[in-house]
């Protein structure tokens, strides 16, 4: 996955089709299968498992430095479980490289609805979206 060799995408997907509830492997096959791999995860955030296959599904859209997945993780971001709402935050901020600034980004992910909207609305379409393993500085929403 970390080659960004999309040729490794249908063994990845193989491997993580048969361990969902191992986070790694979901996450090496959306990685690997970028937008590919969102027809796979989206069946899975209806599952009723919310601790692994679920919480994994959530995680792995952050994976897949896809513009698509932005506005599922913007719905999850409302969620009331707060793993859920977490996890969709740490998505949109590796996808984004953006967060509401200061040292608590992370704190009460629901409160940040509004602000995650508005710049999407303003910016999503021209927004630079990231893969995981790119570097780079996280700005402030505003």
């Amino acid at each position: 996955a970390e080659t960004g060799d999309p040729k490794w995408f249908p063994a990845l997907l193989q491997v993580a089709q048969k361990n969902f509830r191992n986070g790694n492997y979901v996450y090496d096959a959306a990685e690997a299968g970028k937008e590919q791999m969102l027809p796979v995860l989206f069946p899975l955030l209806q599952s009723s498992d919310s601790e692994d296959i679920r919480s994994i599904a959530v995680s792995a859209l952050g994976y897949t430095a896809s513009r698509a997945a932005i506005p599922t993780l913007l719905n999850l971001l409302r969620s009331n479980e707060p793993g859920t709402a977490q996890r969709a935050l740490y998505g949109l901020r590796l996808l984004t490289h953006r967060d509401i600034g200061g040292d608590q980004w992370f704190d009460n992910p629901q409160s940040q609805y509004s602000a995650w909207l508005n710049w999407w609305n303003a910016e999503g379409a021209s927004a630079h979206i990231y893969s995981a393993t790119d570097c780079g500085e996280t700005t402030p929403l505003h």
